[in-house]
C-alpha cells in the first residue's frame, strides 16, 4: 500500500512540476515577444525560457531562439546576453552533433565572458 502511496505522490509531483514549468516558460516567451516591454526584461526573458528549456527543446529550436536573442541583445548593445546566446548556441549545435560550430560558439561567448569581466561565466 505504501508503495501505492509513493507512486502516486511521485506521480502527481511530476504533472504539477511540468504544469508549473509549462506555465514559466510560456510566460517567458510573452514577455519576450511583447515588443512593448523594456529590452532588458525582454533579454532577460528569453535568456531564462532558454535556460529552462534549453534541454527538452530539438536543437533547432534553440539555434533559432538563441540567434533571434543575439541579433537583439547586439541591437542593445547587452555584451552579457550576446555571450549567453551564443552559449545556446554552441548548446543546440552540440545537441545537433555539429561539434566544429559548437566549439567556434562556446569559445566565442567565452571571449565575451572574459571581455566583461564576468567570472561566473568563465
Amino acid at each position: 500500500m505504501n508503495q501505492i502511496k509513493s507512486l502516486f505522490t511521485i506521480g502527481l509531483l511530476s504533472i504539477l512540476s511540468t504544469s508549473c514549468f509549462a506555465d514559466n516558460s510560456d510566460s517567458l516567451l510573452t514577455i519576450w515577444n511583447n515588443e512593448t516591454a523594456k529590452e532588458l526584461d525582454r533579454l532577460e526573458a528569453i535568456d531564462n525560457y532558454l535556460k529552462l528549456t534549453n534541454a527538452s527543446l530539438p536543437p533547432d529550436s534553440v539555434i533559432f531562439q538563441a540567434k533571434k536573442m543575439e541579433l537583439f541583445a547586439r541591437a542593445n548593445q547587452s555584451q552579457k546576453h550576446i555571450g549567453m546566446s551564443l552559449f545556446y548556441m554552441g548548446s543546440g549545435f552540440l545537441k545537433k552533433g555539429a561539434f566544429k560550430k559548437a566549439i567556434t560558439s562556446f569559445n566565442k561567448s567565452l571571449m565575451f565572458f572574459i571581455q566583461i569581466e564576468d567570472e561566473s561565466k568563465i
